[in-house]
């Protein structure tokens, strides 16, 4: 079993290694590009590094309320290399931790004979870019704090799938160093699974794995506990302005309520062959 468990573990490397160098290949590497917003993100990693440079700036001033270590490690990084290439192999190594990640899920939820076969269907349903399948949303094209966010929270998601609770939580609590909406949802996410199918008595392991997870999160969330603002007209407004698509549903075009229900229509097809297994009520409270 453990040799079996290797042998799958090392296709999903090398499957998704391939990936990430075909995905370079067909779709190339935006450096600088303002939709990949890098015209917000590289400002900000410069202005860690020097903090006298856009003295002044509104957005940059904004840097203080958003609560994330990223830029941090980026810039201890910046000093081995130049920023271009460590965004550069930052990027690849987010797609390859994703990528693995999605071949991982994919074999775990869809067992089958044939060992490649879950695994390519994930990768290529990823990789189509057809906006069916969710479009550029499910392609990390930069070294985002959210792309990163994004897999290790996959992965904090495969180990609580597995059974790896602690790991799992901690994993998801670190993830909220880095990005916190990332990291916060998979923590949410677990615990609700864990909750949901256990009963109550046994609910003390979860409950003490998500008080280790938040326990790793805490330089995080006293620093958003310190830059707390008053939610205000004025905020408001702003908040609109800046990110009206994450904070405000009702400004979605019908379109997207209907792209959201076949999602939710295809996860419950996916689910209902295996709702009475301890996988599929692990997968029910993660849901709800």
């Amino acid at each position: 079993m453990t040799r079996r468990r290797l042998l799958l573990a090392a296709w999903i490397l090398l499957f998704s290694a391939l990936f990430v160098g075909f995905h370079l290949l067909a779709h190339g590497y935006r450096f600088g590009i303002v939709e990949d917003a890098h015209a917000i993100q590289l400002p900000f990693l410069k202005h860690t590094l020097d903090p006298a440079l856009y003295a002044g700036d509104p957005m940059l001033a904004t840097q203080a309320s958003y609560p994330s270590f990223y830029f941090h490690a980026l810039a201890l990084a910046a000093g081995l290399t130049s920023i271009s290439t460590l965004f550069l192999v930052i990027h690849l190594f987010t797609l390859l931790a994703y990528l693995a990640a999605v071949a991982a899920l994919s074999w775990r939820l869809a067992p089958d004979a044939q060992l490649l076969r879950p695994l390519l269907l994930g990768l290529l349903l990823t990789l189509s870019l057809l906006p069916v399948l969710g479009g550029d949303d499910l392609i990390l094209r930069s070294a985002l704090p959210r792309h990163l966010g994004m897999a290790l929270a996959l992965w904090a998601l495969l180990a609580g799938l597995m059974e790896r609770r602690l790991a799992a939580f901690l994993l998801a609590g670190l993830t909220i160093n880095l990005h916190a909406l990332s990291g916060g949802f998979a923590l949410i996410l677990l615990l609700s699974a864990d909750l949901l199918r256990l009963p109550w008595r046994r609910w003390a392991a979860p409950l003490l794995a998500a008080a280790l997870g938040l326990l790793l999160a805490l330089p995080t969330l006293i620093w958003s506990w310190q830059t707390r603002e008053p939610i205000t007209p004025a905020w408001l407004d702003l908040l609109r302005l800046r990110s009206a698509q994450h904070s405000f549903p009702l400004t979605w075009p019908l379109t997207d309520f209907i792209t959201f229900g076949l999602w939710l229509g295809l996860a419950g097809l996916g689910w209902w062959p295996q709702r009475r297994s301890a996988q599929g009520r692990w997968l029910a409270g993660a849901a709800l």
